[in-house]
């Protein structure tokens, strides 16, 4: 709920200074900002990140755009701030042939060097890098927010799945929980000895500066308790 109170307190200071300001042009546009934003509060009250528009392949529809340009381009300074001051590589190999990364710039993807053979991508609020044509899934979650345990479940078993096939991306905005949730519920799934702490510790050593919220970690722990083996039935997400 913590997102949700800030999207709805911009949403509140959109709408006040539209009732300060003169002039209908301004007005109207502070009035989309508030919708857009409510929108968004909406999304993290109900958990629902399909409201941001990502459609499952990964795009979204041209309209999108217009309906909710405040959030995104909020989401899209995000980012761009973030990839000009990290100074990590974009994306780290955890595992042999399993990449964790932030989301890549059609550049940065060309630039790699690797043919990534499938794509799994945790980010609600950022379309697909278009240049990887790979074999795609979008899990959308939204920012800030763990996987559901059906979207860990799903993840594993679609890494199980694609990672014979070759290399494969993990990705969300910035690399950091909702990636690194299901490269970590992965490791969990391999290995019923481990722990989350450990597996955790595992995901920081390759790649530093992954840093999860409390919630994301009892979702593992979670995660951890109810799921010791992954038959075919958990390949989709739970609904």
């Amino acid at each position: 709920m913590k997102y949700a109170g800030i999207f709805m307190l911009l949403a509140g200071l959109a709408a006040y200074c539209g009732v300060l300001l003169e002039g209908v042009a301004a007005r109207l546009l502070l009035g989309w900002v508030t919708a857009s934003f409510l929108v968004v509060a909406a999304s993290y009250a109900r958990a629902r990140p399909h409201l941001l528009l990502k459609r499952l392949d990964g795009r979204r529809p041209w309209w999108a755009w217009l309906a909710l340009w405040p959030y995104y381009s909020l989401a899209w300074a995000t980012w761009w701030i973030y990839r000009t001051v990290d100074r990590r590589a974009p994306s780290t190999e955890i595992a042999p042939g399993v990449w964790l990364s932030r989301r890549l710039t059609n550049r940065e993807a060309r630039a790699s060097g690797i043919v990534w053979r499938s794509v799994l991508d945790l980010a609600a609020e950022l379309p697909r890098t278009s240049v990887l044509g790979a074999s795609y899934r979008s899990l959308a979650a939204l920012d800030g927010t763990p996987p559901t345990i059906g979207q860990l479940r799903a993840g594993v078993a679609w890494i199980n799945e694609r990672i014979t096939t070759g290399p494969m991306l993990v990705h969300c905005a910035l690399g950091h929980g909702r990636s690194a949730s299901v490269i970590i519920a992965w490791f969990l799934a391999m290995d019923e000895h481990l722990t989350v702490e450990l597996a955790i510790k595992r995901v920081r050593e390759a790649r530093p500066g992954v840093g999860l919220k409390l919630a994301q970690i009892r979702c593992l722990e979670e995660f951890r308790r109810v799921s010791t083996a992954f038959p075919p039935q958990y390949a989709e997400e739970d609904k």
